[in-house]
């Protein structure tokens, strides 16, 4: 490329950010942060959101369809999905979230092209893509081997192949501070990398947009219904931490 095309090249602006001063198009990013913090909590509020067009913890979003990788559990997640439904009213106008259960290998060949085939059959087209987590999706590969080096070069296949942004829920090491967990290749290669520690959002490390403040946050307990007899259940919904308290 001449320098010449390089003059006349977009320079992303916030008006094209999927959220505003966070994530980008067709980029790629990690969430991570130590265990039991609230990163699926978050992943799905960032979500939900995105795909009803409302502020995520007060940072304007596009209303776009939301493709969620979930290899954790599906027992968590119907419950964390239920408290949703039951805390935040559903329009039907809103766009999809389609939540995958199945096995996702980041480290089998053309991963990119059988995910663009698969979102063309059904006519969804998510412009995010998140995967909860890293660890799962390397199928046992070694974090701090070259593996991590071909788990990146998969992520930046999806995002282009797919046209969407793709995020990764990571866990950190003992110190959060050091960053995500596991070889180098991945820091380095992530546009957006964001820290959910002590009910903040960090953003840690940002390529093409300046850093944001943190964000502080809270999870709110949400009281699910369950059949006559049955044990009682909770989960809960993320909310920005100064929002109201709602009384029912």
């Amino acid at each position: 490329m001449h320098i010449e095309n390089l003059m006349t090249m977009n320079i992303p602006r916030t008006a094209e950010c999927l959220v505003q001063d966070l994530l980008c198009p067709e980029q790629i990013s990690v969430m991570y942060g130590p265990p039991n913090t609230g990163k699926t909590f978050i992943a799905l509020e960032l979500a939900r959101c995105l795909s009803a067009g409302q502020p995520f913890l007060g940072l304007e979003t596009k209303k776009v369809d939301v493709f969620l990788v979930e290899l954790e559990g599906r027992h968590g997640m119907a419950k964390r999905a239920k408290a949703i439904q039951t805390y935040f009213p559903i329009n039907h106008s809103d766009k999809q979230v389609l939540i995958d259960f199945d096995s996702f290998n980041l480290q089998e060949e053309s991963l990119d092209t059988r995910l663009q085939e698969r979102f063309e059959e059904c006519g969804f087209h998510p412009k995010l893509v998140i995967i909860d987590t890293l660890s799962m999706a390397m199928n046992g590969a070694d974090e701090n081997s070259s593996a991590m080096t071909s788990a990146v070069m998969s992520l930046k296949g999806i995002a282009k192949t797919c046209g969407t942004h793709v995020m990764v829920i990571h866990h950190s090491g003992k110190d959060p501070s050091k960053g995500a967990r596991g070889h180098s290749s991945l820091k380095g290669a992530v546009d957006t990398e964001i820290l959910i520690h002590d009910n903040k959002l960090s953003v840690t490390k940002q390529r093409d947009l300046p850093k944001i403040s943190p964000i502080p946050f809270r999870l709110e307990v949400v009281d699910l219904e369950v059949p006559e007899g049955s044990r009682q259940m909770s989960s809960c919904v993320v909310l920005p931490a100064n929002a109201e308290v709602r009384r029912d």
